[in-house]
């Protein structure tokens, strides 16, 4: 392993480092925020980029796609039953266990088949599919100008040598993808889709991290959307926040970039999709440990508790 390889593990020392230089009170720090902070980090990176790699782990493991299904069909259908019909049996049915072991079941079915690895293909391909609709909805409003690809050949044909570098134009063929893409999300919103995707990313987050309900959902909804609409998701809580808490706020959105935004820097710098995406997943975690380093929270938040 060459040093090089290291320079990573130096740089999120040197941030953490920094955090606890100019935290505002070291003593109020909660040191397991910031452990779970880093190790969630490092688990949404390998199951979403090495993904392949751990299922490769689970080469050994006698499942299928079937057998999974008919196992989890089964253990819900014996529940049910007992539940029903054997009232005096299922008063003695240790159901926290059963749910732990079925959770279990789940994610060996995940890690074995690479489902998050496969979802978060899915979703490249999907934004890879949207750049090429808000493309085509570019060029058909602005012409040649919309079109990267049109353009150069245009200024080539024209100009032949003379036509230098790639022909670009940001308002005509960036501007139509960020608005396009802020529609389709207040679709999803207006449908109720994006809620309670929301709120369970929130959930996540804060079972594992002390952050206030309030901050960890406007947290989850960087995820999807900008610094200035995230926030408005918690509206009714943000005259009451703490200092730390919109600390935590801002910091998220500082972190983040929107789904607009994050398209765009796939149609222009050619970034593969799949790591921005594990980029912004990552940010969540990781927003809220440093957040929490430099403002630790020292008030009783009104959504303490979830």
């Amino acid at each position: 392993m060459q040093f090089s390889n290291l320079t990573g593990f130096l740089g999120i020392a040197a941030v953490i480092g920094a955090c606890y230089a100019f935290s505002a009170n070291r003593r109020a720090i909660h040191w397991g925020t910031v452990i779970w902070g880093l190790v969630l980090q490092f688990v949404f990176a390998l199951l979403i980029i090495r993904g392949g790699d751990i299922a490769r782990l689970f080469d050994f493991v006698p499942l299928s796609h079937t057998l999974f299904l008919v196992l989890v069909a089964a253990q819900f259908a014996a529940l049910y039953l007992v539940a029903k019909y054997r009232k005096n049996i299922a008063e003695n049915v240790p159901f926290r266990w059963i749910k732990r072991f079925v959770l279990a079941e789940f994610a060996l079915y995940a890690l074995k088949f690479n489902i998050v690895g496969v979802v978060f293909e899915g979703l490249k391909t999907g934004a890879t599919q949207i750049l090429k609709f808000s493309s085509t909805g570019a060029s058909f409003v602005f012409g040649v100008f919309g079109s990267q690809e049109q353009m150069s050949a245009s200024f080539t044909a024209a100009l032949g040598d003379k036509a230098g570098g790639v022909a670009f134009i940001f308002a005509f063929q960036v501007l139509p993808t960020i608005i396009f893409v802020a529609s389709i999300f207040s679709v999803l919103y207006y449908l109720g889709v994006m809620q309670p995707l929301i709120r369970h990313i929130a959930g996540f987050i804060n079972r594992f991290m002390r952050a206030s309900g309030a901050e960890t959902l406007d947290v989850a909804a960087n995820i999807f959307m900008g610094q200035t609409e995230a926030p408005l998701t918690i509206k009714p809580y943000l005259a009451n926040l703490t200092k730390s808490e919109l600390f935590t706020i801002t910091v998220s959105g500082m972190c983040h970039c929107s789904a607009g935004i994050l398209i765009v820097y796939v149609s222009v710098a050619g970034v593969d999709a799949r790591h921005l995406l594990a980029s912004v997943i990552m940010t969540a975690p990781g927003a809220i440990m440093l957040a929490k380093m430099v403002m630790p929270e020292t008030d009783t938040p009104e959504t303490a508790h979830g």
